[in-house]
């Protein structure tokens, strides 16, 4: 599927929890357009993702056919996106750029899974033929990682390994086209001067109305946005050799020079060593949370064994006592029909005295004895 180049897009690369949701609504501000079904805001980010759904929805289909994940350390092989495999999605993807955005004439979208699948997008770009800028969030590794930690529990050293990952396929894969780097520190206090950057490089003209353009991400940007903080210092001090490499080269890139920085980017070679010691460490903390789940779990089935003991000696006593009460309802079932039976019996012999004729023969005596009694009684008073 071929257009016309009657649009450009802006692209804002970089790892999660970057700053790339508050650069990509200072772009949209600007008048980039980010299609019309965005991410709703969450407690992680309650001023919105601005993420296009549909872009995330197919990333995440995407990587799920790859049998990997955004988190997955593990990068994806680079020949895959030679092959035929990614086909349908390209076509999906080509087909998705068109419906959304063809009628913009400068668009954008940002969702940091783009840095692990750039060289699908730059593939439908330019069977399109339109152009891409790119954006690179830079944030300190060590507060990217503090802010995974809090967000989704990962350990300081996935965390550490995926903002490498991210960031060093970001410049990479978008080598040869125009690009500018944003420092989330210098963007939050003093974006003015990051906006004219990007307006500048990119040649993006800024709205009209300046004042409510800037009274808009005034009211939008504020200190409060960055809960992780920590210094260059710090980083220098505790960044493992590759990460704080990649760091320093792009933080000192102000004016890029595209050549010195893909030269740093493509020297930096103890990756392997990294993986290593990460996996050490991981192996390491897998191995304690398995023996503290196997504690747990011999404690629970003890307990389990000493509860099903318990409820099944109280089982056989109340099975006994069932029993035993039983026995006694029916003794008193038995005396209570003998009774009824005795009951019966004298009934029917005083029936029959009362009927006999020697009963009424002796009615005339019966009376003359009570009548007797009663007259002793009497004179006894």
């Amino acid at each position: 599927m071929e257009s016309k180049e009657i649009s450009r897009a802006v692209c804002v690369l970089g790892m999660h929890r970057s700053g790339t949701s508050t650069i990509t609504r200072a772009i949209n501000l600007m008048g980039v357009y980010l299609g019309e079904e965005l991410l709703p805001a969450a407690d992680e980010n309650p001023r919105g993702f601005w993420e296009n759904a549909k872009i995330l929805n197919l990333h995440e289909r995407i990587l799920e056919s790859l049998e990997t994940s955004w988190d997955d350390v593990h990068g994806i092989d680079p020949m895959i996106f030679k092959s035929h495999i990614l086909a349908p999605y390209k076509e999906e993807l080509v087909t998705l750029i068109h419906d959304e955005f063809g009628c913009s004439k400068l668009w954008g979208w940002k969702d940091p899974r783009t840095c692990l699948l750039l060289p699908l997008w730059t593939e439908a770009l330019a069977e399109l033929n339109i152009p891409v800028d790119f954006i690179i969030a830079l944030r300190n590794p060590l507060e990217a990682a503090e802010s995974l930690s809090k967000r989704n529990g990962f350990t300081k050293e996935k965390g550490l390994l995926l903002w490498f990952k991210y960031t060093l396929l970001a410049m990479k894969n978008s080598q040869g086209f125009p690009r500018v780097i944003v420092n989330y520190d210098n963007f939050l206090s003093n974006w003015q001067t990051e906006i004219l950057k990007i307006s500048s490089k990119f040649n993006i003209e800024l709205p009209n109305d300046r004042d409510q353009f800037e009274t808009n991400l005034n009211a939008f940007i504020s200190p409060d946005l960055r809960h992780n903080k920590a210094t260059r210092k710090e980083a220098a001090q505790t960044l493992p050799a590759p990460i704080l490499k990649l760091y320093t080269a792009l933080s000192d890139s102000v004016e890029l020079d595209e050549n010195k920085l893909n030269e740093e980017i493509y020297s930096i070679s103890e990756i392997s060593s990294l993986f290593s010691n990460y996996y050490d460490k991981e192996v390491s903390i897998l191995q304690k949370r398995g023996e503290s789940y196997e504690q747990t779990i011999l404690s629970l089935n003890n307990e389990n064994d000493s509860i099903t003991h318990r409820f099944k000696s109280e089982l056989e006593v109340m099975k006994n006592e069932k029993e035993d009460l039983a026995e006694k309802l029916n003794e008193v079932e038995q005396k209570l029909i003998e009774a009824e039976r005795e009951k019966a019996a004298l009934t029917e012999v005083i029936s029959t005295i009362e009927t006999s004729n020697s009963w009424r023969l002796t009615s005339p005596l019966r009376l003359a004895g009570r009548v007797g009694r009663k007259l002793v009684n009497g004179k006894r008073k």
